[in-house]
């Protein structure tokens, strides 16, 4: 009768992290006469909790406006915003709202 062997491989379970430090974003102090983007990215209910912050935020202040975006397709949760759209935010708004929800 043959014995088979098999090679076994350990991984080590430590991360080696790399320190970084990244500034905050300047906030403006008042939303009154801005653009503000409401980034819909593709979770369920993302709409919905996007629409109540659309409601309260034109409730609170005098917005210049507000810009709706949306990955557009199924399971894009996972992925990055195309870069057309992260560039057309940055051309057209002053601050971004980005829904994270289920």
């Amino acid at each position: 009768m043959a014995t088979i062997l098999r090679q076994t491989g350990l991984v080590d379970p430590r991360v080696t992290t790399v320190q970084a430090s990244i500034d905050m974003a300047t906030r403006p102090h008042t939303l009154d006469g801005l653009t503000v983007a409401l980034l819909n990215n593709g979770k369920s209910h993302a709409d919905l909790v996007l629409d109540a912050t659309h409601r309260l935020l034109m409730e609170r202040y005098h917005l210049q406006g507000t810009k709706n975006y949306e990955k557009g397709t199924p399971g894009a949760a996972s992925r990055t915003f195309p870069l057309e759209i992260i560039e057309d935010i940055a051309d057209q708004c002053q601050v971004v709202i980005n829904a994270l929800s289920d």
